[in-house]
């Protein structure tokens, strides 16, 4: 597709929610394709079936968002983690904590209003086009919807690009993480009014 077909396919992509396990598969794929042949971060890849995922798509308090393009071809995707059954910690509790504390709310309060953003992939020919900021509005309105205030987002410490963008897009750097996975990366935040 030329730049040309694409700029004038922009305002025609649409935001929906994953419905079905077909265009589940397709995120799993596109994901695969962004973070483990670009990226190289084969953490939750699978490459016989050239999927990326992780425990997180499994869970019942997840919702992943697809951005479809003019010819009905998946170009980007978005996960929301909504914390609304209290807090599983995990690798990251302490990073929560730290934010509850800047914030000046109790830990249990935050993860009553929280919606953890992750995973986000846009296609390579369709960057810069505006489909994140298309998947994040549309992530904002669901977390006004269900009385979430506060986005969180995670980004890995070498992807410029991406941080970058989290803070054009008026989200605020809270803290980095260092994991034993090996998993280097900032968290970052946002106050959905």
């Amino acid at each position: 597709m030329s730049k040309q077909q694409i700029n004038q396919s922009e305002n025609m992509i649409e935001i929906k929610l994953v419905r079905d396990n077909l265009q589940r598969q397709a995120v799993y794929h596109l994901r695969y394709e962004v973070f483990a042949k670009e990226q190289r971060d084969f953490r939750y890849a699978n490459e016989v079936t050239k999927t990326y995922q992780d425990i997180w798509d499994h869970d019942p308090s997840t919702i992943v968002l697809i951005a479809i393009s003019a010819e009905k071809e998946i170009i980007g995707s978005l996960r929301l983690v909504f914390r609304k059954v209290g807090p599983y910690l995990g690798d990251n509790g302490y990073e929560y904590e730290k934010l509850a504390y800047k914030l000046g709310i109790p830990l249990k309060e935050l993860f009553l209003t929280t919606v953890i953003i992750t995973r986000g992939v846009v296609r390579k020919e369709y960057r810069r086009l505006g489909v994140f900021k298309k998947l994040l509005s549309y992530a904002e309105a669901l977390c006004k919807k269900h009385n979430a205030n506060i986005l969180i987002g995670a980004t890995s410490m070498e992807n410029d690009a991406s941080k970058e963008l989290l803070l054009s897009l008026e989200f605020n750097q809270y803290t980095r993480n260092f994991n034993e996975n090996g998993w280097e990366g900032e968290y970052h935040y946002k106050i959905v009014s």
